[in-house]
């Protein structure tokens, strides 16, 4: 084929694999639309963040930078803590 200005094609012969499934990294966004569609809550930002990081869960952006020296973590209250547990959960974070 010529480069002409044509997409260029590549054709994979793929069969999944029986048991792997491919997780979606929900963001921030779908995580509070899920809570708050399930459980009737309004979470912020930091909170979920502060739950993904008690869970080992990399962030992406700022969320994943150490907290600076002397800045204690938030404190999630356990409603909460537990909503975004069952959200990860849905999503297959947890």
């Amino acid at each position: 084929m010529e480069h002409g200005g044509h997409p260029h094609y590549v054709y994979l012969d793929y069969e999944p694999v029986p048991g792997i499934r491919f997780r979606h990294l929900a963001n921030y966004r779908e995580i509070k639309t899920w809570i708050f569609q399930e459980r009737g809550l309004k979470v912020p930002s930091a909170y979920i963040t502060q739950v993904k990081r008690k869970h080992g869960i990399i962030t992406q952006g700022g969320q994943s930078r150490p907290l600076p020296e002397g800045k204690e973590p938030v404190e999630v209250p356990p409603e909460i803590e537990s909503a975004i547990e069952a959200a990860l959960r849905h999503f297959g974070l947890l």
